[in-house]
């Protein structure tokens, strides 16, 4: 090979988000020589609403409240910009942390148990080559080791390179982030504000932070003028436009569709990179978290001789996660048929609130419901 040689290593992990760092802290924790590159200069921004529900918080080793902005404790829903109610929890449901902060920290625990990070790197190609996986940057810099995790998000160029990308489906999201008044910020203390349905299978939120809101909106991508239109009307409505904008920016949102491939040969995939977000809540960074550290383990076990191969990643995915992202995909293709059934009986029954609750601490998940749904779950399996 022509180019010079630069970097080598146990594992490399492209990607420095939550999947990424997750599996770079525990690869690295067990000794082993992992290069973590990124893409940018960290921090850097991340479109997101920044939350992190309890379950994904039980997921990291360790604390996060270093980077946590706002503990929430209530969601305000509105249908259709109409009908606004609010429901408490006793209990928090949700962190709210800004990306580039969360992003940062966790990097930089996986720094400090020994993974070497390289920042600003612009991946052009990636092959395999004796027994090893090779990465050719933009300057023709060569970076080489025995496995390889694609954890670069939505965009991925892993799952492109390695023609995994094709079982994703993608929704967009547009998000504004907005400075507002101390007196304003004091309105959502300790709450967020969900919209259900102004668009067809779209939705809007607001999450607060310490000194701004993020407001944004989402659905499918083949509804992206619609979406637009409804950033634009959700600024509105929300009294919002006059405010100034700290950023605006928009970002695909990955799901995953079905059983399909997530490794290939020496290399696999985790969090938006996989498309493991899961479509009711639009929850990616728990399953980004508990992706890298399942990767992780599988990595391990291939470098102890305790596998043959990566195909114990997929195992423990479509074990521990893929079930429950499919009980979510079954689940918001019946809300979407019955928007305002669902609205009402969010409102009105302490039950499914408290099961909502539930999934967001942890206690429960989306294949619960799906098993207490009995012989109805075949008929909603039509849908």
């Amino acid at each position: 090979m022509s180019n010079s040689y630069v970097k080598s290593a146990d594992i490399i992990v492209v990607g420095g988000g939550p999947a990424g760092s997750s599996a770079a802290y525990m690869l690295a924790k067990q000794g082993l020589n992992v290069l973590v590159l990124e893409k940018q200069k960290m921090p850097r921004y991340k479109t997101c609403g920044g939350g992190v529900n309890i379950r994904a918080a039980r997921y990291i080793p360790f604390s996060i409240e270093p980077v946590v902005e706002k503990v929430i404790y209530k969601y305000r829903f509105t249908y259709r910009g109409e009908k606004p109610f609010e429901k408490a929890s006793n209990e928090p449901l949700t962190y709210l942390t800004q990306r580039m902060r969360l992003d940062q920290f966790l990097l930089e625990q996986a720094r400090n148990q020994g993974a070497h990070v390289i920042e600003e790197i612009s991946i052009r190609k990636i092959h395999e080559e004796n027994d090893s996986v090779v990465i050719e940057d933009s300057g023709g810099k060569i970076y080489r080791s025995l496995l390889l995790i694609g954890a670069d998000g939505a965009n991925s160029i892993v799952a492109r390179n390695l023609q995994l990308s094709d079982g994703i489906q993608h929704e967009i999201a547009l998000e504004s982030e907005v400075a507002l008044p101390h007196e304003i910020m004091n309105k959502w203390n300790d709450s967020i504000e969900i919209d259900l349905f102004s668009i067809w299978c779209g939705y809007g939120w607001i999450f607060p932070k310490q000194d701004h809101i993020s407001i944004g909106v989402g659905g499918p991508q083949r509804f992206f003028k619609k979406i637009r239109d409804y950033n634009s009307v959700y600024l509105s409505r929300n009294n919002l436009s006059e405010y100034p904008k700290i950023r605006f920016s928009g970002h695909t949102l990955p799901v995953r569709k079905g059983f399909t491939p997530l490794t290939k040969g020496r290399a696999l995939l985790v969090g938006d990179a996989a498309g493991l977000l899961e479509p009711f809540t639009g929850e990616g960074i728990g399953y980004a978290v508990r992706s890298g550290q399942l990767a992780a383990f599988a990595v391990a076990a291939f470098m102890k001789n305790e596998a043959p191969d990566l195909a114990l990643y997929t195992h423990l995915l479509d074990q521990e996660l893929t079930p429950e992202l499919q009980a979510a995909q079954r689940f918001v293709r019946i809300f979407n048929r019955f928007p305002g059934l669902f609205y009402y009986l969010i409102k009105n029954n302490d039950y499914i609130w408290n099961a909502i609750c539930k999934i967001l601490r942890g206690e429960r998940n989306f294949s619960d419901i799906n098993r207490k749904l009995g012989f109805f779950k075949y008929f909603l399996s039509l849908l």
